[in-house]
């Protein structure tokens, strides 16, 4: 059982290590198509101007997911609708 495991873990760590894709945060755009500002949006959901900032220019590696969940609430979205993802072959 915990070769199997650990054989499943292998293989499944392999195949994602292949996928290179690009991940694109859309909240610039929701941001700009509800006419709303980087701040009121930290302010009404007590979120740091910094968190909201770095999820606006596409500049983090890593995301909290529960921020994601406050910002996709806000906006009644999912998170497909919150990011973009490339594959390799289009970038």
């Amino acid at each position: 059982n915990r070769n199997v495991s650990q054989n499943l873990l292998n293989e499944v760590t392999e195949k994602f290590a292949a996928v290179e894709s690009l991940t694109c945060c859309r909240l610039q755009d929701l941001i700009d198509d509800q006419y709303l500002t980087r701040l009121v949006l930290a302010q009404a959901n007590g979120l740091t101007f910094t968190v909201v900032r770095g999820l606006y220019h596409n500049s983090e590696n890593c995301y909290d997911v529960d921020i994601l969940a406050v910002v996709c609430d806000f906006f009644g979205c999912g998170m497909g609708e919150l990011f973009n993802v490339i594959p390799k072959e289009w970038q």
